[in-house]
């Protein structure tokens, strides 16, 4: 997907017509065509490793997806980094809308979804789906993972405070029904991928996060957020680790 997503747009030049660009998609999905038998059959020389038409095909149907993502969504995305590159307050909101597309795309990986009645028969035999909570671990860990997955979610928070136009105390609530809506829908998700863990409490932290980022957005002033700028970049850089 990024190789197809990227060519496309290292090939776009301003884009054009459908049939002006439509010789340069062709050229980007064939040479992933051509990367992806390449890639699987140099592997034979390689003994751990086994070639799979299975691979061949689904790194066939990624390079369709990235050509589509940048027709779909390509320009938009240009100008979100534009205004990130720009700076002040629209390009926070353009970095938190990266950041939701990441969210969901890591709360989605590896993407081993279940495919069959027996792996999803196996899936609940691992105790890895619980109404409640899941084994994680031990007392610590488990609260380690909870407290990630609130603050995984505060730049959500954030966007949905900067986007609303209620005042605070509806805001805070529609944070809050988001949060526990894409936690449902999420922990739907993790529920069908075969190493996915999906627990209840985890609907409970998502909307927490999300309500607890609006709620800091609301309080902080631009003001207070210059008067700290410096401590960003290796507040960053630390957290990324």
């Amino acid at each position: 997907i990024p190789y197809s997503f990227f060519a496309s747009a290292w090939l776009a030049h301003g884009s054009g017509s459908m049939s002006r660009r439509f010789p340069r998609t062709l050229l980007v999905i064939a040479v992933g065509v051509m990367l992806a038998v390449a890639v699987e059959f140099t592997q034979i020389w390689f003994a751990p490793r086994t070639v799979s038409l299975n691979d061949i095909v689904a790194e066939i149907i990624g390079t369709v997806l990235g050509v589509a993502l940048w027709e779909l969504s390509g320009q938009r995305l240009l100008a979100l980094a534009r205004k990130i590159i720009a700076g002040g307050p629209p390009a926070v909101q353009a970095v938190a809308t990266f950041y939701v597309l990441g969210y969901i795309a890591f709360s989605l990986f590896p993407y081993d979804f279940i495919v069959s009645s027996k792996e999803l028969a196996w899936k609940l035999g691992t105790g890895r789906a619980h109404w409640i909570l899941a084994a994680c671990g031990g007392t610590f860990v488990c609260l380690a993972k909870l407290a990630a997955e609130v603050l995984a979610v505060l730049p959500l928070g954030v966007l949905v405070a900067m986007l609303s136009r209620q005042d605070r105390r509806r805001t805070l609530r529609i944070a809050l029904y988001a949060g526990l809506g894409l936690g449902v829908i999420v922990e739907v998700c993790q529920f069908f991928l075969a190493s996915g863990m999906s627990q209840g409490i985890s609907v409970l932290t998502r909307g927490a996060g999300l309500a607890l980022g609006a709620g800091l957005y609301q309080h902080l002033t631009w003001q207070r957020v210059n008067s700290v700028a410096r401590y960003f970049r290796p507040a960053i850089l630390a957290g990324a680790v």
